[in-house]
């Protein structure tokens, strides 16, 4: 039984990997920029998980990237 939010995580997932700005962490792990960033401001990003799409999580690039590489690493 999927929940909604494994859906809606699962459909994120693949309009995500049609981006072509998004950037692959790891196979199956990738982060997209999120919203437009406004001038002056850093450029938030949003990472997707293919093995568990209920995972996200949205910060500027550094920090999302490091949240990528710990979800990845994790004892999931």
């Amino acid at each position: 039984m999927t929940t909604m939010m494994h859906e809606l995580g699962v459909k994120q997932y693949r309009q995500a990997l049609e981006d072509p700005r998004r950037q692959e962490i790891e196979p199956g792990l990738i982060m997209r920029p999120f919203h437009v960033a406004l001038p002056g401001e850093d450029q938030e990003w949003h990472v997707y998980c293919e093995r568990h799409p209920e995972y996200g999580f949205c910060g500027v690039g550094g920090v999302a990237r490091e949240a990528a590489y710990r979800h990845g690493h994790s004892a999931h």
